[in-house]
């Protein structure tokens, strides 16, 4: 859980970024808020809440970071199936920065040698 915890926090710079997707300015601060709320569930080790928040952001942003973090809670809980779509999906977009393909293959690879 340490591991992911430090990925966790290491993506809030990226939320910070200016979105594309959201639509005004009150958007995006809904979203920033669902994240940094997000965060804190999990550091918390509130997985199935933290969820709530990260999904509440990525629907008003589609940052790959948020997804990841979501990703990381479904893993948390157990949800495996779930976890390895959203790392796939992360691996796969072409616009995903190669450091966060990279995390995202190590998860998928640390789902299958555990399950």
């Amino acid at each position: 859980m340490r591991f992911l915890s430090a990925l966790i926090v290491g993506s809030v710079v990226v939320l910070a970024s200016p979105a594309a997707t959201a639509q005004t300015e009150e958007e995006f601060e809904i979203a920033r808020q669902s994240y940094m709320t997000g965060q804190q569930l999990f550091d918390e080790g509130r997985f199935q809440e933290a969820a709530a928040a990260f999904q509440q952001s990525y629907d008003i942003v589609q940052f790959a970071d948020t997804l990841f973090n979501l990703a990381a809670c479904h893993e948390a809980i157990g949800s495996v199936d779930q976890a390895r779509a959203e790392y796939q999906a992360i691996a796969n977009s072409p616009d995903v920065p190669e450091d966060l393909r990279v995390q995202a293959q190590e998860s998928m690879t640390r789902i299958a040698e555990a399950t």
